[in-house]
Order: structure tokens, then sequence, then C-alpha cells
């Protein structure tokens, strides 16, 4: 179980590079989620073809269909493509910090969902995890983030991108029986699909501009790390780790985009961001504590154990 935090957290950091590519490309918002989510599944094809012959190989009643791929795929590819719209929209309508921070504010969505589609409920811990954590947020955005009415329909874009999120998130939790790298395909092709109709509605005719250098290596660079190693990552913890935690992990890209800022441009953080870090991490490691079960396996060892495993049926 150990190793699908630590997924979680390579995850997590992988994200985080998200906003350095897209503030650097000026694709449109929909062509630019096209792409990266185009890259990613094309990328993805000839692996997941090759994980998928070892389980039939395995057991041959592991046969999936195209129509089962998309029974699962269709509506989080949906949800992953309106995500991909209106974050890239946000991150440029808004300032920076507005944007990042509400479109991480996924764990006050995260509860309602997990409760509506699969009947879980908040541990006491969790809850209180995920209320420091927040609060680490707020914290966080009383140093940068700036209340404006120019802002004001960024803003809003980001609250749309960040409930989008959540709800293609938690949708993995319903596909844990399909291969992880078959279902993504899927959920990158249908999201890619999306995007590029959208930026069809919004922007207009497709440009071969966007294949050129350097923007089709922004798309790519968004397409290798905060794709196929972020999004890929945060489902295989969905799958295995409680969705509040997977949530709450997402809180965390803060620290990771002020380090990588740091490094790369000498940006020094605000005064909130110890204490904001501070108040993240406890609340995370909290929620985690919540579904920690100390038990003896057959060698003493410690091991995980959580409540909320989701049984799925085809």
């Amino acid at each position: 179980m150990i190793r699908y935090f630590f997924a979680l957290l390579a995850g997590t950091i992988a994200a985080s590079t998200s906003v350095l590519f897209i503030k650097a490309s000026t694709i449109p918002p929909g062509y630019l989620g096209s792409l990266r989510l185009l890259f990613a599944a094309l990328l993805f094809l000839v692996p997941a073809r090759v994980d998928y012959q070892k389980r039939l190989a395995g057991d041959p009643t592991n046969r999936v269909s195209i129509k089962t791929i998309l029974r699962y795929a269709a509506i989080p590819g949906l949800l992953l493509g309106f995500h991909f719209i209106t974050w890239n929209m946000a991150a440029r309508m808004t300032l920076a910090a507005n944007a990042s921070l509400i479109v991480n504010m996924i764990p006050l969505v995260m509860p309602l969902l997990a409760f509506v589609l699969y009947r879980q409920s908040l541990a006491p811990r969790e809850a209180v995890g995920s209320a420091l954590a927040l609060g680490g947020i707020l914290v966080l955005g009383a140093g940068s983030v700036e209340l404006n009415p120019a802002y004001l329909a960024g803003d809003l874009m980001a609250l749309f991108s960040m409930t989008f999120f959540a709800s293609y998130l938690i949708l993995a939790k319903g596909a844990t029986h399909l291969p992880l790298l078959t279902y993504l395909v899927g959920v990158y092709l249908v999201g890619s699909l999306t995007a590029f109709m959208g930026g069809v509605l919004l922007d207009g005719p497709f440009e071969l501009r966007y294949l050129q250098s350097p923007e089709i290596l922004y798309a790519l660079g968004l397409a290798l790390g905060p794709t196929m190693m972020g999004h890929t990552f945060m489902n295989l913890a969905m799958r295995h780790l409680p969705s509040q935690v997977v949530s709450i992990a997402q809180l965390t890209q803060f620290m990771w985009a002020s380090f990588f800022a740091w490094i790369l441009f000498r940006e020094i953080p605000s005064w909130a961001f110890i204490p904001a870090a501070l108040l993240v991490l406890a609340g995370g490691f909290l929620s985690i504590s919540a579904h920690w079960r100390p038990r003896r396996g057959r060698q003493g060892q410690r091991i995980i154990k959580h409540s909320c495993r989701v049984r799925a049926s085809q």
C-alpha cells in the first residue's frame, strides 16, 4: 500500500509543473488541452497493448471490448476535457495564485461526490485533517490571493475546473476492473476530442502554428509530465487509496510549484508559505492516519488497511 502513497506523491509533483507550460504557451486553451491528451494517449498505446496482452496470457477471461472501455471512459474523458479547457482559461484570466488556490480546493467537493457515488463518508480524523489542510490553503491565500472584480470571471472558471477535475478523478474508483493504461488511453482520447471541440467553438479553426516549435514542445511537456506522470499516478492512487486522501494531496501542489519557481526563477515565496505548508502537511498526515490500522502480517510488518474499497462490477 505504501507504494501507492509514493505514486500519489510523484503524481502530485508532476502535476504541479503544468502551470509553467500553460503560462509559456500561446495555444488556445481547448487546443492545448487536446494536444496534451492526444500525445499522452498515443504514447501510452504500446505500453497499454503490452500490458493488456500479458493479462490475457494469464487469464483469457480478462478480455475487454472497446464498448466496455468507452462505457467507463466516456464520462471521465468528457469531464477531463472540460477541466483542461476551463483550467487553461482560468490560468490566463486570473492571477496564478487565485487559480492555483481555487482549482486545488477539491477536498470541499470530494466528500459529497464520494457519498453520492459510493456511499462513502469521512472518518472523524479525516474530517479534521481536511479542515486543517484547507485552513493552510486559506492562510496561503491571505498572503497572495487578490480579490478583484477584474479577476472574477477567471476565479469562477477555476471553480468550474476544480469541480470537473474532482468528478473525473473519483470515477476512477468505478473502473478498477479495467487495466489502468487501457482505461486511461480511452479517457485521454475522449478528453482530447472534447477539448478539441471546445477549441473549435471558442477559438476558431485549428492553426498549423500550434504544431511548430516552441508551442509543440510545451504541449509535449504537458503530456509527458503533468499528464502521463501526474494524472496517471493520481488515477492509480485513486484506485487504491481513500478519495479524500488523494484530494488532500493535491493541496501540496503549491509547495512543489513554489520550489520549482525558486529553482528556475529565484522567486521567493510569501510569508504565508511556511505556516500554510505546515498546516497542509499536518492535515494530510492526520487524514492518512484515519486509515492506518496497525496489524501484524506473517513477517510481523505493519500494514495499511483502509475501509473505503469499492466493489466495481462490469
